[in-house]
């Protein structure tokens, strides 16, 4: 019956803790191309689903739809925001992408804020339109146009800040200003974010040019700033703040190596993959050499001619630390975009502070540096973990028959405690098949397993199968962007988003989502985006008694080991279950010494002789555990007769005994054990006691000697039994004892008259009676008067407690009041008074030649400026004032003691840069109401020049008078229609300063 029990609850963990399986997802399909690149967790759960779009996209979300306009140019890019529960909450678009950025060259990262940050790559021919969460048009990138004949092809970084309700908040584009020719495809670099959140940027110029020397880097910030910084290497690091105001500008790799010199046909730099561990930043670079070299970090480590991956640990300042080789590709002239370069992945253990690595390997293409071992395996995945210093932890091998993307992500799950991958591997492969029962036969199978973090163990794999009308198309998607590695695609539960895309159907376990099945005009297959949902897994570490049955009833396991057994799960597939079994009953021999008896195991048994018992007990577990005892009794018994003359001391030295009877003693022996003594005592010596009270002096019975002292003697008189008679005498010599109590304002004189105490207290006092004999006398004395000390902190004046003296000035007082007794009580006061005086200026009023104003106080601890409008901090002694308007500040100031201070000073304004109030809704119906736009309603405002577009860019409206009313016509006198459209505002201040304003019109008929 207990083992019935053990499987029903076995069978029950089996129906809430099934393995990892791919059971659920989304298809975004709809006219058109669409590609789910990548998917991303924030910090707290909620999902940014990126997909890439050539038409307009839609999607349903709970019944609602919602629809993403495409751009001009038909190539578009949107981020879709749902919270953790799968809520649509907004989206913001990237229309009008010219033809230069593809699916794969976008990347995001959060803030410890939550906000985002991400990058993406357009051509410096290229332009991009931004669109926000509220549908807003917020402004166009166009990158700067390279000096060279190359300006078309070079590549440019976009850069930009967005807020958790989807609104942009900065952006910065970086290109090179003289890019030397390249083969004109450039694919996206990557970058990271550490603790301070500042943003980490790797950027390559991919030159065909082998005597590269010089080029200047530029970084164009949201206000068309550019900053120019000189480089002389072909890689270039870039590091920015929260705010996107840039940091440094470094060039890592310089004189890394022992020659200058790159490949002239094919790409030189590339940064693989990228992560940080809150400090450190570890990268994977791959470059080619045409011919051979030395990298000259720490111990030289030699490279031979050829396409290479390298693995980079920079520190806070971006020095590289260490760098190990991953492997060499071995044909120089193959494009390296089609097999290294792609397939080493990182992740990091912010938990264990561990690196996880895997890359693609295959005896026939690659050069593998990190195990050489493993080059008699034909292909597959290496994975290891290292620690921070790159010293290998474990490592292991995956069989797979494709060399290029046996594994395309890895990522730790920490809510499993496993490391997890996701490619093609060969399923085949003795690690994976115990959890692949079968394959879907002539379609693309793609796995996704989990190995135990700490064990190297494969825990749990599932397969599924991305069908398609043309396999090596959708295998482009698949390979290449399932994943972007790096970013947080498993949620806080554990589950894990997949992110694709496909032209005809993905079969997962017990469900298949189909695609649209449209094509393009040359006939080829248009593609649909998908999101599929893989849940944790959990194994289950198993104990048993005996024996169990496994939940299928297909075996019974009887000892300990790792077994699996195959059930059908909620979902009506098959479901692999992965168990750890411990054998948890158990058989042992003991040897046992105790000194007396002991009580058995069990608590059934006492045994207290020497000899072999069993007893049977339940374990940790509630399984039986046999134990066989051999007991030995280590105690002993001695019976001890004697005769002393006064007393005797007992073999223990514990007693002393003077006195004839039956002792027992105990005797500790070195194994911790007692010797029991029994002891016959005969004392020859007899003893008797005299109490005896006296005030005089007493003396001895066998001597000529007096006592005179109270307490105990001893006199000896010999007895018949040749010993000795001992006699105690208890001797007392009396004296009196008395309590006196006094209570009162003065000092005291003790009753002898030789002391006057003043303290409160107890006191001992002694008199001579009549007799000889002492009188002692305990006096307990309370002072009833009181002393107390006060200390005050004032502006102007104090009163004393008393009420009698008014205090100005620092100093110490003395204060008498009358207590509760009547006595005095005595008061000292110590006074200390604020010496501060505020002070308060002013630098200049302000005009057009003055913009701020510098406001000085001093003379207090703590200031605060009223009102705050136009103050650079209203808590600071010397604030910078820019106010609009004239007006008075005033100051409340404290100072070290609490003490209030104000003042005021007044500030004119002869002059400002205020625009003034201009209106963005106007009716041109005819009402006579609202039915112009007037121009000239801001300050003066001269050189004006005012532009209308509308929501497609074009401009319908331009005009330079600044006393025009616009009634709502176009540049060639139409009636433009109802709607929003977007305006572009610029002239000179009263102060002839540049200044332009832009927003949305709002016409209304």
């Amino acid at each position: 019956m207990k083992y019935l029990s053990i499987i029903l609850f076995l069978l029950c963990l089996v129906n809430k803790q099934h393995a990892q399986n791919v059971k659920d997802g989304w298809v975004y399909g709809d006219s058109g191309t669409q590609v789910s690149p990548q998917c991303h967790i924030d910090r707290v759960g909620n999902r940014y689903q990126l997909i890439w779009h050539i038409d307009d996209f839609r999607i349903d979300s709970n019944g609602y739809p919602i629809a993403i306009p495409k751009g001009v140019y038909g190539r578009n890019f949107a981020i879709i925001k749902f919270d953790s529960r799968g809520k649509y909450l907004y989206h913001i678009s990237f229309r009008d992408l010219a033809g230069s950025s593809g699916p794969s060259d976008f990347d995001i990262k959060f803030t410890k804020a939550n906000d985002v940050i991400l990058a993406c790559y357009i051509g410096q021919g290229d332009s991009i339109n931004l669109v926000d969460a509220k549908r807003v048009f917020y402004k166009t990138i166009t990158p700067p146009k390279s000096k060279t004949s190359q300006a078309n092809s070079n590549s440019a970084l976009l850069l930009c800040k967005i807020n958790t309700t989807g609104q942009f908040i900065w952006t910065n584009v970086i290109a090179r200003e003289n890019p030397k020719p390249h083969n004109g495809i450039v694919y996206f670099d990557r970058f990271c974010i550490n603790n301070s959140d500042e943003i980490t940027v790797f950027f390559s110029n991919n030159s065909r040019d082998s005597t590269f020397a010089f080029d200047t880097l530029s970084v164009t910030n949201t206000n068309n700033q550019k900053n120019l910084y000189p480089v002389n290497t072909k890689y270039v690091l870039a590091k920015f703040n929260s705010s996107g105001n840039i940091l440094a500008v470094k060039e890592p790799l310089r004189n890394l190596f022992l020659y200058k010199h790159a490949d002239t046909t094919f790409w030189d730099f590339k940064a693989i993959n990228t992560i940080s561990d809150g400090w450190n930043t570890y990268c994977i670079f791959g470059f080619r050499l045409n011919k051979p070299d030395t990298i000259q970090k720490g111990n030289p480590q030699p490279l031979s001619k050829g396409y290479h991956n390298l693995l980079f640990k920079l520190n806070e300042q971006d020095s590289i630390v260490w760098v190990k080789k991953i492997a060499r590709q071995n044909f120089y002239n193959y494009d390296p975009n089609t097999f290294l370069p792609h397939f080493s992945r990182l992740d990091f253990d912010t938990i264990r502070q561990e690196l996880a690595l895997s890359a693609s390997y295959h005896t026939f293409f690659y050069d593998f540096y990190l195990n050489p071992s493993f080059s008699n395996s034909n292909s597959g995945a290496y994975v290891c973990k290292m620690n921070v210093n790159g010293t290998i932890i474990w490592e292991d091998f995956i069989t797979g028959s494709n060399p290029i993307n046996t594994i395309v992500s890895l990522n730790y799950n920490y809510v499993t405690n496993q490391l997890q991958f996701i490619g093609f591997p060969d399923i085949n492969n003795v690690k994976l098949k115990s959890f692949i029962p079968f394959v879907y036969n002539d379609q693309l199978n793609a796995v996704i397993a989990s190995i135990d973090n700490t064990s190297n163990i494969v825990v749990s794999a599932k397969a599924f199968a991305i069908n398609s009308l043309n396999a090596s198309y959708a295998n482009s998607w698949m390979g290449l962007n399932i994943y972007k590695i790096g970013s947080p695609i498993i949620d806080p539960k554990g589950r894990t988003y997949i992110s694709g895309a496909f032209v005809d159907s993905i079969t997962l376990p017990c469900r298949k989502f189909k695609a649209v099945m449209e094509t393009n005009s040359w006939g080829s297959p248009l593609t649909d985006a998908f999101v599929l949902v893989s849940e944790p897994y959990f194994s289950k570490d198993t104990g048993i008694c005996k024996q169990m049955i496994s939940p299928s009833g297909k075996f019974v396991w009887d000892s300990t080991g790792t077994y699996t057994d195959t059930l059908t799960n909620s979902l009506g597939c098959d479901s692999i279950v992965f168990f750890h079994v411990r054998l948890l009953g158990s058989k042992s021999t003991l040897d046992s010494s105790v000194c007396n008896a002991m009580l058995s195991y069990s608590g059934k048994y006492t045994w207290d002789s020497t000899g072999t018992y069993f007893d049977t007990i339940p374990n940790a577990f509630g399984c039986d555990s046999i134990i066989k005892l051999k007991l030995t009794i280590l105690s002993r018994k001695i019976t001890i007769d004697t005769s002393v003359k006064y007393s005797f001391n007992s073999p223990s030295g514990k007693h002393i005994w003077d006195s004839s009877g039956v002792y027992i003693d105990s005797v500790t022996q070195v194994n911790g054990c007692l010797n029991i003594i029994t002891i016959n005592l005969k004392v020859l010596s007899t003893r008797s006691r005299i109490d005896t009270f006296n005030c005089m002096p007493i003396k001895y019975l066998s001597r000529s000697e007096w006592i005179s002292n109270s307490g105990v003697y001893l006199d000896t008189i010999p007895n018949s039994q040749a010993g000795d008679s001992l006699l105690t005498i208890h001797f007392t010599r009396t004296a009196t004892i008395d309590t006196l109590y006094y209570n009162q304002c003065e000092s005291l004189l003790l009753p002898s008259g030789k002391l006057k105490v003043v303290l409160t207290g107890q006191y001992l006092d002694t008199l001579t009676t009549r007799n000889g004999c002492d009188s002692v006398i305990f006096i307990n004395y309370t002072n009833l008067s009181s002393f107390s000390q006060l200390s005050y902190a004032i502006c102007d004046s104090l009163v004393s407690p008393s009420g009698k003296f008014i205090y100005t000035s620092s100093g110490t007082y003395l204060d008498t009041l009358i207590n509760q007794f009547g006595c005095d009580s005595l008061i000292t006061l110590v006074i200390e008074k604020s010496i501060s005086k505020l002070k308060i200026s002013k630098s200049n009023d302000i005009d057009c030649n003055n913009p701020f104003s510098q406001l000085n106080a001093d003379g207090a601890l703590n200031y605060k400026w009223m009102p705050p409008d136009g103050l650079s901090n209203d808590i600071l002694k010397d604030p910078k004032a820019t106010p609009k308007n004239s007006i008075t500040y005033y100051l409340i100031a404290t100072d070290s003691l609490g003490c209030i201070f104000t003042d005021s000073i007044f500030i004119n304004v002869h002059g400002s840069d205020s625009l003034g109030f201009f209106p963005n809704i106007f009716t041109p119906n005819g009402d006579g109401i609202n039915d112009c736009l007037p121009l000239n309603s801001l300050s003066k405002f001269n050189n004006i020049n005012f532009i209308v577009f509308n929501r497609w860019g074009d401009k319908v409206f331009e005009t330079s008078d600044s006393n025009l009313c616009w009634n709502g016509e176009g540049i060639n006198g139409e009636k433009l229609s109802e709607g929003v459209y977007f305006f572009i505002l610029e002239g000179k201040t009263n102060c002839n300063k540049d200044l332009s304003i832009n927003g949305t019109i709002t016409i209304i008929k």
